[in-house]
């Protein structure tokens, strides 16, 4: 093989394709994994040859001496080979004094400053002089390209960055490099995530362990250099966006002492806003007193020798001290409790040469802080605030072995504890928190987990080697080492009193409000679910709840890592330098329930190449290739892991109690950690998702071209490629995607929920393309000035290592786009002047602006997102997010406000808000039966609960009920009036019990079934009649099992494709009593019939309704009307009674839900029926994504339910709800939905003519 390269390497002056075929074979060449003085690197590298001045011959057995300030136990010093060549491996970073003595020639002496991880490398020329001492002259050795380091990044120096105005915090002077921007406290580099980098001190890793971001505040005078790297070349390192490595200052054989003491205060600044200072249309006041705003920092460095030569330390701390507030608006208006930050970071470095060939450094560390009235929130009361108590402390220890002059053994190893302490501000961990839907304030006490004790412990052990070799073909630095770690969270967590409350008692503080029993001094107007709150007008405020939080939570989650590397510095000559390498990385992760979340294995090899294009190395070519992977985090087994159970309480007016059951969500359900789709199997792929068994993980590659301008000035363009793929993912499991990926049409699993698997998705991803220009350097001994533009385009689905929390862009990955950190442009430039003593700085930076990234609600649950990324969406529509509308400019200035789900909108041309379907009334027409809205200012109203519009209580449901529509019908003329069918549906249910009649023989259900009737049902709870009579029409459709507003799926009971079977919903006294009669029922037997009363006055009268059917054939009844939480929901309802019952059913969004509910093992099987046939329909028509035969299956599960009459569908539901619009309303059902259900996107197009 050396015969075959050395014609390249000889070749320095061949043409350009010759320079390419050369790279490529020595690259097939570099069979040795790699990496070695790079980013993480605590130390620098010196090496050089020794020449004659006129023949350019090598001189060997020259003496060099090498001596610094910085390097602990005195001068160094080596011989030069038969090569003349020299090399000091493993040196502190400083400015070091070279001396080369020769026998009988005069010595030279050389200064030269040697950065962090860098090479440098000299070349020294001996002149036949005599030796004479008192000639000597020291020549600083000026800055050049360094040809040995891979990959991009710099060194951002104490020096440097005390002489240009920057943010004492080393999370933000990294944002001065091209290709970085602000990701809040943790910078975005090179298209990685804020939680993609790995944060190091003097080497070390301290990233936190939970949230993968930087776990520690520093005192910012300790720090000597900041090194970074954007790409992670180095094969020590393993990181998917950068590395920032903190190298501290340590002592020397000279004592320092030095303070600093920095301020800013609110006078020295512009003042803030709330918002557009507008509220409710009125100009919020200016003329209040500027809230406080003031920063204090002191600072305190004493280092110097505690045994010369020998032991060295660095003492430091820095007090810190901030107060600040949030500027007064809306709602209270008021000034809010101000913000306290009160920190101390001490810092102690002890450096020990025990000796010549040893050095050991150990330092502490610790970032007590103590925060108070964190939230700092307008809607939030004084009350509502609570503190946190932060910080903790780490240890390093770093050894470093030199065996011999080419030969040496690194030791790191440490420990970093880190907690966060929060309890609310007002130690009232009893009392809980209120919401005031009249006001929108939170108040009485810290709400959510707002006691919190959450510890986070990382330890590591990384030893090294580093071995220099020369003759293989040029020389070779390989370094090898093996990294284990170990990650502990220990958390508990809990909410004050245990519940929270929403509530409209704000004016009853003084007893805590509203208690779970409705005792209060002050007690609510109730509210209904789906109407309007009576004290809120005629704005739609959901109704009181209350939440229920388990008492206590407490976790441990552990993990931990091994990883191994092996890299090489390979220079087959002064102008190539080959840098490959490769690491295996293995973690286990287990959430606080021993599962195993992440048992990975990843391989990453990397490569990089310099080339000298030029002969005085002046112009370098750049090229790098890299694999990095994660397979340590802890913040995968805090996603896929139990939380606190919450219950949520509806406001029962009944009896004005908390008492109606409304949701459980948390606990240890809701996730699935083996990846299993919602057919039950275990595979790597799940709808358009392909899980992965591979780790996250980034590969990059980057080319760049530096060249030296002139002396210490250097300019260079390098274009980045990034693709970090396998992303963790929320994948849901069990809710079955329509066929145009939109919603939701069925669940698939035995129980109607949600399960997410947390796994890697392939196509979970982010994507980088930037290009670097930049100008660096010190033209003179007295500028330094650095520029740099940057062009990039990131995208993906995943703003965030784990993408967004229970969202769905899994299941359609059309929802990708521009991601929120893609700043197209940023120009940034840094420049320094000193002149005798005095130096003065600028630093400017601009960044065009970042696309928008929008949140929509899913249909399934309220809690579950659709995210896409930087598409243009204002005529969108989705529950519970505001947006604008274009096409609305003709509102008038009543404002629309909405009901039940429907948001908030603006009119882009005028600027009122408005909401979906009525309008605020500014006065009122009186009719015969009371008070009206008069014509041009009603659009529509919903609520059966008339009382603010004159008319008498009277509900039929969540929207008009009859007297009010017929009354608007005769009051407005051409007033616009459409009504839908409901999706509600109600049953006759019967116990499980084997002994009961219904179930020893099925023609009791029959009969039951058949002595309803369905026709006169509807009218008493419609007024079919009435309605008809005032030209209305209300068809009278049955509810089969698939209630009638389910159009889509829905088989017509009285249509020939029901079959046979359409005879079980016809009323016939006389045949039920025939099939009483041949089930052995001829003479009348007894049951209980039950139900309960807070579904409103419709269900009561359809309720009471039923009995006389019941008796008409022969079962005499006993009436139990039961307490809703204690017997019907907790009980009845869930199949835990005897006898007959009747009851209603959630309106589901889709149809496919009901099936699923009623004929599989769950809680909502309230017969608890076992009919496999119609069980493995439910899950054949959730598992069916072709409409037409999903319909089929559908139509076929009502038929046989009709069949045996399992549940006896009724007509509670069937009805129509209507809302009326005013007739200057244009295109009120010109809109598009995409999908179906609640919380699908909804794009408006109507208008209110003026």
């Amino acid at each position: 093989m050396r015969s075959r390269l050395l014609p390249c390497l000889e070749d320095h002056g061949a043409a350009l394709r010759r320079l390419f075929a050369c790279a490529l074979l020595l690259a097939l060449s570099a069979l040795v994994p790699a990496s070695a003085y790079a980013v993480g690197e605590q130390n620098a590298r010196l090496r050089g040859t020794v020449v004659e001045a006129g023949t350019q011959v090598p001189m060997p057995g020259a003496k060099v001496q090498i001596r610094s300030d910085a390097l602990i136990g005195g001068p160094r010093t080596t011989q030069t080979d038969e090569e003349g060549s020299f090399d000091f491996l493993s040196i502190p970073h400083g400015t070091y004094v070279i001396t080369v003595t020769y026998e009988g020639l005069r010595p030279i002496k050389r200064k030269v400053k040697l950065q962090l991880g860098e090479t440098e490398t000299i070349q020294i020329a001996f002149a036949a002089e005599l030796a004479e001492e008192d000639k000597q002259v020291i020549v600083e050795e000026r800055r050049r390209i360094d040809t040995d380091k891979v990959g991009t990044g710099r060194v951002l120096t104490a020096e440097q960055q005390s002489k240009i105005p920057t943010p004492r915090s080393y999370q933000t002077i990294v944002q001065q490099l091209p290709g970085v921007v602000s990701g809040g406290s943790n910078p975005v580099m090179a298209g990685g995530s804020l939680r993609h980098n790995r944060y190091l001190v003097d080497g070390l890793d301290i990233t936190d362990p939970v949230t993968n971001t930087f776990s520690a505040n520093f005192n910012f005078d300790a720090i000597a250099q900041v090194d970074t790297q954007l790409l992670a070349v180095d094969a020590q390192y393993n990181s998917l966006g950068g590395v920032i490595n903190l190298v501290t200052k340590r002592g020397s054989d000279k004592f320092s002492v030095d303070a600093s003491f920095y301020f800013n205060h609110q006078a020295l600044s512009a003042g803030g806003r709330a918002g557009t200072q507008i509220y409710e249309g009125r100009l919020l006041d200016q003329s209040d007193p500027r809230p406080p705003n003031a920063t204090y920092q002191g600072n305190l460095n004493l280092s110097g020798p505690l045994v010369k030569q020998k032991l060295w330390f660095y003492l430091s701390t820095e007090f810190r001290y901030t107060l600040s507030a949030v500027v007064p608006g809306p709602p209270l208006n008021v000034q809010h409790v101000s913000r306290e930050f009160v920190g101390i970071y001490p810092r102690l470095k002890l450096t020990w040469a025990p000796a010549s060939r040893h050095r050991v450094e150990l330092s502490i560390n610790a970032d007590p802080a103590f925060i108070s009235n964190l939230v700092q929130a307008n809607a939030n009361a004084d009350e509502n605030e609570y503190n946190q108590r932060q910080g903790g402390a780490f240890g390093i220890l770093n050894w470093d072995w030199f065996v011999t002059d080419r030969l040496v053994f690194g030791l790191q190893t440490g420990v970093t504890f880190e907690e966060l302490y929060i309890t609310p501000s007002n130690a009232n961990y009893l009392g809980s928190q209120h919401f005031d839907r009249n006001n929108s304030i939170t108040w009485n006490s810290a709400g959510g987990s707002r006691f919190q004790d959450d510890q986070r412990w990382r330890v590591q052990f990384d030893p090294t080697l580093t071995w220099n070799k020369k003759g293989w073909i040029g020389s070779h630095t390989f370094k090898a080492g093996v990294q284990a770690q170990y990650l502990r969270n220990y958390r508990i967590a809990s909410t004050p009193g245990n519940q929270t409350y929403t509530d409209d008692t704000g004016q009853a503080r003084d007893n805590g409000a509203l208690m779970r029993d409705g005792t209060s001094t002050d007690r609510p107007l109730p509210c209904v679910l789906g109407q309007p709150n009576p004290r809120a007008g005629l704005s739609a405020t959901p109704c009181y709840q209350t939440a229920l939080y388990d008492p206590l939570l407490a976790q441990v989650r552990t993990a931990w890592g091994v990883g191994a590397f092996l890299q090489d510095t390979w220079k087959p000559t002064s102008w190539l330098t080959i840098v490959p390498g490769m690491r295996i990385d293995y973690g286990n992760v287990q959430n606080s329930r021993g599962e195993v979340v992440q048992n990975m294995l990843g391989f990453g090899p990397r490569l990089g190449i310099n080339f000298a294009l030029t002969r005085d190395n002046k112009t370098l070519l750049r090229l790098a290739y890299g694999r990095a992977n994660e397979v340590v985090s802890l913040l995968t087994a805090f996603s896929a892991d139990a939380t606190q159970q919450i219950q949520t309480w509806q406001w029962n007016r009944a009896n004005n109690r908390f008492d109606q059951f409304q949701t459980s969500s948390g606990g240890a359900t809701g996730y699935d950690l083996r990846g299993r789709c919602s057919d039950g199997s275990v595979t790597l792929e799940c709808g358009n998702a392909k899980l992965s068994l591979s780790p996250p993980h980034s590969d990059f590659v980057t080319v760049g071209i530096d060249r030296e301008l002139i002396p210490n000035v250097v300019a260079g363009v390098t274009y980045t490629y990034r693709l970090i793929t396998n992303l963790w993912e929320d994948i849901e499991l069990n809710a079955m995607r329509t066929l145009d990926g939109q919603s939701y049409a069925a669940f698939g699993d035995k129980r109607y929920g949600n399960i997410f698997a947390y796994r890697p998705v392939q196509e979970a991803f982010r994507r980088y393309n930037g290009l670097d220009f930049v100008i660096t350097g010190n033209p003179s001994p007295n500028w330094n000035v650095t520029v740099s533009y940057t062009l990039s385009f990131l995208d993906g689905t995943s703003d965030d290592q784990i993408t967004a929390l229970r969202d769905d862009i899994p299941r359609d990955f059309r929802f990708y786009g521009y991601l929120a950190d893609d700043h197209r442009h940023q120009v940034k430039g840094l420049a320094s002047y000193a002149w005798k003593g005095l130096t003065a700085g600028v630093n400017l930076s601009y960044l065009s602006g970042a696309p928008t990234t929008r949140t929509y609600q899913s249909n399934i649950p309220a809690t579950y997102y659709t995210v896409r990324y930087g598409v243009d969406s204002d005529l969108r529509m989705a529950a519970g997010t505001g947006v604008q509308l274009r096409h609305a400019s003709r509102l008038v200035a009543e404002g629309v406000y909405g009901w039940g789900w429907m948001p908030e909108f603006q009119d882009t041309v005028t600027g009122h808000r408005f909401r979906f379907l009525h309008l605020q009334p500014s006065r009122r027409l009186t009719t015969a039966v009371g008070a009206v809205y008069p014509a041009g200012t009603l659009v529509g109203y919903s609520g059966g609960n008339t009382a603010d519009t004159g008319y008498p209580t009277y509900s039929t449901g969540a929207h008009l009920c009859v007297q009010t529509l017929i009354a608007l019908r005769k009051g407005i003329k051409d007033l616009q009036v459409f009504g839908a069918l409901s999706t509600s549906q109600s049953w006759i249910y019967l116990d499980p019990d084997p002994a009961s009649p219904w179930n020893k023989d099925e023609r009791i259900r029959l009969a039951i079934s058949m002595s309803i009737d369905r026709d006169a049902l509807t009218d008493l709870a419609y007024e079919v009649n009435k309605l008809r009579a005032a030209g209305l029409d209300h068809p009278i459709n049955y509810n089969s099992v698939i209630p009638a507003g389910h159009t889509r799926f829905w088989l017509d009971p009285k249509s020939a494709a029901q079959g046979e079977s359409a005879k079980n919903f016809q009323y016939n006294v006389a045949e039920a009593k025939k099939l009483m009669s041949a089930a052995g029922f001829a003479d009348d037997f007894s049951s209980t019939y039950q139900y309960t009363r807070v579904y409103g006055a419709t269900f009561d009268t359809l309720s009471e309704a039923n009995i006389p059917y019941l008796n008409a054939i022969g079962i005499k009844t006993t009436t139990e009307v039961q307490d809703y939480p204690s017997k019907y929901s907790t009980k009845t309802f869930v199949g835990d009674f005897k006898g007959i019952a009747f009851g209603p059913e959630s309106a589901f969004p889709e149809a496919g839900g009901i099936p699923l509910r009623l004929f599989s093992e769950n809680s909502f099987n309230h017969s608890r029926i076992k009919d496999p046939t119609l069980a493995k329909l439910a899950q054949d028509q959730a598992r069916e994504l072709n409409e037409a035969k999903r319909k089929e299956i559908m139509a076929e599960i009502q038929r046989e339910n009709a069949k045996h009459m399992w549940y006896i569908p009724h007509q509670g539901g069937a009805g129509i709800g209507w809302v009326v619009y005013q007739p200057n309303m244009r295109n009120v059902l010109d809109y598009r939905t995409t999908g179906y259900g609640f919380g699908t996107e909804t794009i408006p197009y109507y208008w209110k003519d003026a």
